[in-house]
């Protein structure tokens, strides 16, 4: 066995500018592949935590039905030792209650409909960042009941600043339309644009005031340490749940949002054809090169042949160099991925120049590419793999050749 990694390991260098273009192939192939797939994974896990930070949590409770149909009729009650109770199941981070309900904002302006949600100030900051995203003002405390935070485009486009009255206009409990006087304590602004334009908080007392509904929840937002654990803590949360309160629903932030999962199905779609585009084409320069290799030494091979050498041998052979240049290949594409994708995970790839487009997405205008070792690990093998499987054709011809045919080749 040795002798023949041995032939084709002297083979390679035989024609170097040949085995330097098709490790050149496979190079920029498998780089463009790992740089695309870091920053298509940049994309989506951007997306998802600017989400769950800004607005889902990692795991939500709601009426049962409350997503279908999110109206305050469908709250729920829920005491103070409710959060405490989910924060002692392993993994759970915090807890903590809102209410929203879509209302009407009038300045002396304009007017909007937005959500209005009500939070609890010291339990939001735990659950979502949005306390941190603050650039005016400042967030809500315990016992700010006339006071209202609004995204920054909402605030532009209502035209009110810091310190100015706005008035909420909302139906109560008993269908009764409410109004009520605000004052403008903090304005922020997040990397989703389209969410900042129709998002208002207020203290969860006041909201609860203005709906007429004493003590209760819309929903309970849960974040937890480990994302990839979701589907895990979630069900443990069902289990909890199941005998004491039927009435209530257990989501992750994929069944809250079905428009990101489809998004992510989206990304994840386009990486596996642009896999696949790559694959093809770097399959074909491998056929094409290794066609001319078993060309230029057909009367070698028939020597071969002729003294004994097996056609099995012989494509093995043809296999081993085949394989040989495809992990110089990767050795080399990998290598400038590496570098590159280190750099962009760092510094990020500032893609500001399409700001609104990435606002109206959720993402921030730097992308920081994501790879995990498991992904670099089945970029080089899939490499790999196609080079072999596409050198298979070239290698079965040379072990068809026909002997006294392939002695008396010139």
């Amino acid at each position: 066995m040795r002798i023949f990694f041995e032939l084709a390991w002297r083979n390679l260098w035989r024609n170097f500018s040949r085995s330097l273009i098709m490790i050149a192939g496979i190079a920029v192939g498998l780089f463009g592949l790992i740089v695309y797939f870091g920053i298509s994974n940049g994309f989506i896990y951007e997306m998802v935590d600017a989400a769950i930070e800004l607005e889902l949590a990692n795991i939500q409770i709601n009426k049962q039905g409350y997503l279908k149909n999110p109206i305050p009729k469908n709250s729920f009650v829920a005491d103070s030792l409710f959060s405490e109770s989910l924060e002692q199941i392993a993994g759970v981070e915090a807890a903590s209650g809102r209410f929203k309900a879509a209302v009407l904002i009038n300045s002396a302006e304009k007017s909007s409909r937005v959500e209005l949600v009500g939070v609890d100030p010291a339990g939001e900051s735990l659950v979502t960042v949005i306390p941190s995203l603050i650039v005016e003002g400042e967030y809500l405390q315990p016992g700010d009941d006339r006071k209202i935070v609004l995204g920054g485009e909402l605030a532009k486009s209502l035209g009110v600043e810091i310190d100015d009255k706005v008035v909420i206009m909302v139906q109560d409990k008993d269908n009764e339309l409410q109004r009520f006087l605000l004052r403008v304590g903090g304005i922020f602004t997040s990397s989703a644009s389209s969410w900042d334009k129709m998002a208002a908080f207020v203290g969860l007392e006041a909201m609860r005031q203005m709906i007429n509904r004493s003590g209760e929840f819309t929903s309970i937002l849960i974040k937890i340490r480990n994302n990839e654990d979701v589907d895990l803590i979630a069900e443990k949360i069902r289990q909890s749940l199941a005998g004491e309160r039927p009435d209530l629903q257990v989501s992750t932030w994929l069944e809250i949002s079905p428009i990101l999962s489809q998004s992510i199905d989206m990304f994840n779609s386009f990486v596996w054809i642009f896999y696949l585009i790559i694959y093809l084409a770097m399959a074909f320069g491998v056929i094409n090169i290794m066609l001319m290799a078993v060309i230029d030494r057909t009367h070698e091979l028939g020597v071969m042949r002729a003294v004994g050498t097996t056609p099995g041998q012989v494509m093995l052979v043809v296999l081993v160099e085949a394989a040989l240049l495809g992990l110089a290949g990767v050795a080399v594409g990998g290598s400038a991925a590496w570098l590159l994708n280190s750099y962009l995970s760092t510094h990020g790839l500032d893609l500001s120049n399409w700001s609104s487009a990435m606002g109206f997405m959720g993402i921030p205008n730097v992308i920081h590419s994501e790879i995990k070792p498991g992904e670099w690990a089945l970029s080089f093998l899939s490499a790999e793999v196609a080079v072999i499987v596409a050198s298979v054709w070239p290698a079965w011809r040379a072990s068809r050749l026909k002997v006294v045919e392939a002695i008396q080749f010139e």
